[in-house]
Order: structure tokens, then sequence, then C-alpha cells
């Protein structure tokens, strides 16, 4: 059984965040089949392309004569007179992945500027949209009534992503070849003269796609993409998961409606939750009752059992699949999960943890041993440790492991 997992944009452009290579590793370990994908860096080249860049130039000019004679004063109407270039913008990535130029104050400021541009000229391509490096703020916020983020999503085709998902994330399934491929018998047939070479078998639809929505503004993104593969692939199973999605959890306890688009929601710690179900999928039985798990059930929206990880018991991060070399720093700067939850829990002003945790660690000896499988996988030397708050006894130790 194939999984495939999803970071919808927009995120960092500058490292991947680990809620993939963190789920992708549990996988990997039971020695299921995973792919794993960040799809901003995707995106990010897809607008680079020459056909994509252009189409956003003609949105932009065709709607600059469709309100010309009313008097059209956005800002972003300067970007029919910029002077970026395909070329300039690929030197603006070089520089951000320079070891030299990335920390050289001006030429770091001028190529931000230039990839912020690409996205800014896609927020003029897109208005109902504002695009930018870290964010995006859609037509209309998730905090809406619901049947109002349902009804967008039937017109979703006038979202900058929209084009980018039907052709590089949630293709349709190739048409079955009406004749066999190679035909039976000898091959190639006497009556050709020249080889032909045989037709790349069509992509296998996963059977299980995982969506991590992390942050607010990836949701509407992240249901688009659900909705995608509910058209697409009848056959595929979507689950959506994530610090985003655990914050709105009552959103989907309260609306049945909305797992039309999805087959469950999981809360909170993933792992134990992502294994089961790929378990159940193999066994063809029900979700219901999968840890952390919300699904429908005969029109109702049911909950698993609460469950917590044991931190000490994940294996490390695993980032491999993911396109490293594509990030808009030097080097890769890899995230390490040192904590879960937090030791106070009780600010009401907080959002952090939705569900309210409990406050784990993950042991000393185990995050420097993740440091260096890390090291020794990517050459990386540049760790995020990321935690929403971890204990100044813990900080103050350095026990290390013997190597």
């Amino acid at each position: 059984m194939k999984t495939l997992l999803l970071c919808p944009p927009p995120v960092d452009l500058s490292q991947p965040y680990v809620a993939l290579p963190a789920l992708t590793a549990t996988l990997r370990r039971e020695g299921r089949e995973v792919q794993q994908r960040d799809l901003t860096p995707e995106f990010f080249a897809y607008l680079r392309q020459p056909a994509v860049y252009g189409a956003l130039l003609d949105r932009v000019e065709a709607r600059h004569r469709h309100e010309e004679a009313g008097g059209w004063n956005d800002p972003l109407r300067a970007l029919l007179l910029n002077d970026d270039t395909l070329e300039r913008l690929d030197e603006a990535v070089a520089i951000l992945q320079d070891p030299e130029r990335y920390y050289q104050p001006e030429l770091f400021a001028s190529a931000r500027n230039r990839v912020r541009a690409l996205f800014r000229l896609a927020s003029a391509a897109y208005p109902r949209w504002e695009l930018d490096l870290f964010q995006v703020t859609p037509p209309i916020s998730p905090l809406l009534p619901v049947d109002e983020v349902l009804d967008l999503l039937t017109h979703l085709d006038d979202s900058p992503f929209h084009a980018f998902f039907q052709e590089r994330v949630v293709p349709p399934p190739a048409p079955a070849a009406e004749e066999p491929w190679p035909p039976p018998g000898p091959f190639p047939p006497a009556s050709l003269t020249t080889a032909l070479p045989p037709r790349a078998a069509p992509p296998r639809p996963p059977e299980l796609v995982g969506i991590s929505v992390t942050f607010g503004q990836q949701l509407l993104p992240a249901l688009h993409l659900a909705q995608l593969v509910r058209e697409r692939w009848p056959h595929s199973r979507v689950v959506l998961g994530g610090a985003a999605v655990t914050n709105f959890h009552r959103t989907f306890r309260a609306h049945p409606e909305l797992f039309t688009l999805v087959d469950g929601v999981v809360l909170g710690d993933g792992e134990t939750a992502l294994g089961e179900i790929v378990t159940r999928l193999e066994q063809g039985r029900e979700l219901a009752g999968v840890p952390n798990l919300l699904c429908r059930v005969a029109g109702e929206v049911v909950a698993g059992p609460s469950h917590e990880e044991d931190l000490a018991a994940l294996p490390t991060p695993d980032y491999d699949g993911l396109p490293l070399a594509a990030y808009l720093v030097p080097e890769p700067t890899l995230i390490v999960p040192v904590s879960r939850g937090c030791t106070w829990g009780r600010c009401g002003f907080c959002n952090f943890d939705a569900l309210r945790c409990s406050y784990r660690e993950r042991p000393v000896e185990q995050i420097a041993t993740d440091l260096g499988t890390l090291q020794e996988r990517h050459g990386a030397t540049a760790f995020y440790l990321s935690g929403n708050t971890v204990r100044p006894a813990t900080l103050a130790r350095t026990v290390l492991p013997e190597r």
C-alpha cells in the first residue's frame, strides 16, 4: 500500500517543516511505502517556468486593460513596469543559496525582494489572493461559516494554486490504453523497422493521501487538495492532520459536512494514528476508533481514543525524498523536535496546544543522536531545535552519547 504525505503551500522556503519527516520515519520503520512532498519549493519552481511566468504576466496585463478605464490605482500596477526576468530571478535564487553572497546584506536584501516580487506578481494575477514569502491570504478566512468555505471550493479555478495542483500534485490517472503495450508476441513486431520504447506506466494513485496543515493559511489549500483527490483519485482515502487542524477541532466536530472532503482528521500526535490508518486500510477495516482520529459514522462525527506519543520511542525524522537543495539557504537547516506540549498549559490566549496535551521531552541523549544521524545522512550542520518550551533543567544538561 502506498501513502503520499503532502505539506501544502505556503510554508517557509528556507527549511522543510518537520511534520512530514516525523511521520515518514514512523511509516518507513514499519516497512511501509511512503512518499513525502513539501509543495512550497515545488510551487516556487513551478512559478518560475517560462510558460507559467508568461501566463502570470498575461493575466496582469488583462486585468490592467479591464480596469484601466476605472482608474485602477493598485500598487501592484507597478509590476507591469518592472524589469524582472526569469534570469534575474534565477540569479536571486543563486545568491540566496550561495554560502558567501547570502551573508552580504545588500545582495541578500535585493535577492529576497526579487523572490517576493514573484509572489506579488502572482497576487496581481489572482487579485482575490495575497501571496508572500511566508504567508497567503485567501479570499475568505477559514474562520467564516463552513458553508461559505465549502462554497468557495466550488470555484477554485481562480486560485493561484489550482493549475499547479492539477498538473503536478493530483494529475488525473492516465486512461487505459485500448491496445496492450507492448503488444503480445515478439517485440518489436516485424512490421516495425525501428524498435519503439515501451510506454511509461501511468503513475499509480496512492491508497492514502495525508495532508499536514501546520499553519492556518494552509487550511484552504489543503481542502482544495482534498477535493481534487476526491475528484481525480476516487479510490484514494484522504486524511488531514497537523497543528492548525487541531486548533480547528471544534469546527470539524460540529460540521459533518466537512467529511465529504476527507475520510478523517487527526487531532494532536499523528504517528500512531497514521500507522493504524494504514494497517486498517490494508485489512479492509473501517477507520472509526483509530486513536486521535475524527471521522463520520452514520452522519455523526465520532472521535477515537486520545493518545500521546512517547517521544523516546519515536525514530529520528527522515528527510529523505525532500528537495533539500531547493530551499533558499546556502545549506539545509533541519528541524529536530525536542519537546511537545507545555510545562504550564493554562494560558487562555495560547493556541499552540488546542487540546492541552501534556508536556513531554525527547531524552537529551537521543536528541544528540538525532543530530549526528542527520549530519551523516545529509551533511547538515545547521539545525533548528523545535518545541513550544523546554525546561531550563533540560537545557542545562550537557550529557552526550559516546560516539
